[in-house]
């Protein structure tokens, strides 16, 4: 594997508590053969919120127990950074300002399934709020 492949199945650092028998709401596959074909592309994007000890803001996220970064989708008639900031405000009650692009992320081979069998590409933005000093 080079550095720049993912493993074929779901990582199990990222993985959550134990779900209820239903199964998790999300399922993220890496470049696994056995994953839903995708159908979808939603934009996204999180915010890497940095302390001035350079530790990053993590959530667990409630719908597959993965830890991530907080954002998520845009909605209709609403720009990317005021997507992040609505994602941040409404995940963790901070109030952010972006003032950088971090990097963009897509990868053909990164399916995320939904238990109602919506599967997308996975494709996110990551952008840099002002430092949190929190």
């Amino acid at each position: 594997m080079t550095a720049h492949e993912t493993p074929a199945a779901p990582r199990p650092e990222w993985g959550g508590p134990p779900r209820e028998a239903a199964g998790p709401a999300r399922r993220d596959y890496y470049h696994d053969p056995a994953a839903p074909a995708a159908t979808r592309i939603v934009p996204g994007g999180v915010a890497v919120l940095a302390d001035e000890y350079g530790r990053v803001l993590l959530q667990r996220r409630t719908d597959s127990g993965n830890w991530a970064l907080p954002g998520g989708t845009m909605e209709v008639g609403e720009t990317l950074e005021r997507c992040v900031v609505r994602e941040v405000r409404e995940e963790t009650g901070l109030d952010i300002e972006i003032t950088g692009l971090v990097g963009i992320y897509t990868d053909p081979g990164h399916v995320i399934a939904y238990a109602d069998g919506e599967a997308r590409q996975q494709f996110s933005i990551d952008n840099r709020p002002a430092p949190y000093l929190g």
